[in-house]
């Protein structure tokens, strides 16, 4: 049986308007300090899902529920909401043309044309970038031209989280140190970096390279509006999210006011640093990002038993905090459906009790 040290292997890959909520014209920056109404809920067991899948993504288009889990023989296991019906499993392990390989990212986007709904994922051992017939992939009637493959430059390091917007554009971010994020035009091979944005002041920047500790700040996942007009970018050791317009410029970011720098100890971030945002989930009416909502020391420890989730419009808005009544997987693997008003959630409390759902009436 699996267990949580899946989670742990895996980490380096992927790893209502506030009272006082006021725009810094200066900065782009919507500072907030309270969501307008906040709401506890309580979780219940997912039956339907097989407890052998340990997923590290989740990801829902329309009434399917995708799980991925790049240790399984399988990558991808459909099932369809709200029942949770088990529809199908797709993506083979394996280094063939139609197979996916271990090292592999989905990042919840999905692409429709006149050819059907793709799902996209990126296989970082490789460097490239799938979209693939989600359809026939279910029917196991894949053919070659059901696949879209485009192979990442070398330029961009050690990025893995990586989706494409319009016209064929990438961003991409990860472990590298070169910018904020990267930019690759497929139709016209231009790459560029995005300049790293300055938080708090110089100083702090300065401190944070001379520690090799830019990086590890830097961290967080982005995930692409599914209209792709905007992708936001969430942070780990800060309480904030960015959001981008599709050409990758800043069009503001979500700070709470509590916002401070985190301290720095021989080289290394204190161990009672706050952590905020490991990922987010994004939809065309709302940004849910999940509050880790504990310190570094507690997450190592496993620890994370105070998580949050934090909705916010597209206009920067904090629209509800929930208080959850338990963890979630040190990835924080989660999804929101709305059209059934649920959150899903993994969060390995027992051997036999992997999935949760909660209801966001």
């Amino acid at each position: 049986m699996k267990n949580t040290n899946i989670f742990n292997k895996f980490l380096i890959f992927f790893i209502l308007f506030s009272c006082n909520n006021e725009k810094d014209k200066t900065n782009s920056n919507l500072i907030y300090s309270n969501f307008a109404e906040t709401v506890s809920i309580k979780s219940s067991n997912i039956k339907g899902i097989d407890q052998a899948i340990m997923p590290l993504h989740l990801g829902i288009n329309d009434d399917l529920l995708i799980l991925c889990d790049p240790q399984s023989e399988y990558r991808f296991y459909a099932y369809k909401l709200p029942e949770f019906k088990f529809l199908g499993k797709f993506g083979k392990e394996g280094d063939g043309p139609k197979e996916i390989s271990e090292t592999m990212i989905f990042l919840n986007q999905f692409e429709k044309n006149k050819d059907g709904i793709f799902i996209n994922f990126f296989e970082p051992n490789k460097m490239k970038y799938v979209s693939m017939n989600l359809n026939k992939a279910l029917n196991d009637s894949l053919e070659d031209n059901d696949f879209k493959i485009t192979y990442m430059p070398p330029e961009i390091q050690e990025s893995y989280n990586i989706i494409k917007l319009k016209n064929n554009t990438f961003f991409g971010s990860g472990f590298s140190l070169a910018g904020e994020f990267f930019i690759y035009d497929e139709n016209t091979a231009s790459f560029r970096w995005k300049d790293q944005t300055v938080d708090h002041n110089d100083d702090f920047m300065k401190s944070l390279k001379e520690n090799n500790l830019l990086d590890m700040y830097k961290h967080g996942a982005l995930k692409a509006k599914p209209d792709n007009s905007h992708f936001v970018k969430a942070y780990q050791f800060t309480p904030k999210i960015s959001v981008y317009d599709s050409d990758g410029n800043l069009k503001f970011s979500i700070i709470n006011e509590s916002k401070k720098e985190p301290k720095i100890v021989n080289n290394q971030f204190e161990e009672n640093t706050r952590m905020y945002y490991f990922t987010t989930y994004v939809t065309d009416d709302y940004i849910y990002a999940i509050d880790l909502n504990c310190t570094q020391k507690e997450f190592r420890s496993g620890g994370i038993n105070n998580v949050e989730l934090h909705v916010f419009d597209w206009d920067g808005n904090p629209i509800k905090k929930y208080l959850l009544n338990e963890g979630i997987g040190a990835l924080s693997p989660f999804a929101v459906d709305e059209k059934n008003n649920k959150l899903y959630t993994v969060n390995p409390k027992s051997e036999e009790s992997y999935f949760s759902q909660f209801s966001l009436d």
